[in-house]
């Protein structure tokens, strides 16, 4: 009996294992890597951002008393480049990682106040 339940466990993390390094949920929620990029049919990075990563995107209120909306601040190359509509001029193919932060992480990395968080774009660099 001990021998069945054991395997069973092992056939369970077995199918763990082969179901995240599939198509299952993003290994790192916060950061685009090249390799998820390659092959994509997204023409520029708000698109390809918007299928795999969409809470990206998602504006929240400042203040709850206030309840304005704020937007994600875009960073090209350590450049800032406005509001997520900024991402359309950024082709795909250009693109060599994408990644978030959160706006205690951008406070905290660069003493920029976006409280919506930043999207930070690099773009690859030829040799």
């Amino acid at each position: 009996m001990k021998a069945i339940h054991a395997a069973l466990l092992l056939a369970a993390a077995l199918s763990g294992c082969a179901h995240r390094a599939g198509g299952g949920a993003p290994s790192e929620p916060n950061r685009l890597t090249v390799e998820e990029m390659q092959g994509s049919e997204h023409q520029n990075a708000l698109e390809l951002i918007q299928r795999k990563r969409p809470r990206w995107l998602n504006t929240k209120p400042v203040s709850v008393a206030i309840r304005s909306a704020t937007e994600v601040a875009v960073y090209l190359d350590g450049t800032h480049m406005g509001g997520p509509t900024t991402l359309r001029r950024i082709m795909t193919a250009d693109v060599a990682e994408a990644e978030y932060l959160t706006a205690a992480e951008i406070l905290s990395r660069s003493g920029l106040n976006h409280p919506a968080g930043a999207i930070l774009i690099t773009t690859r660099r030829d040799p």
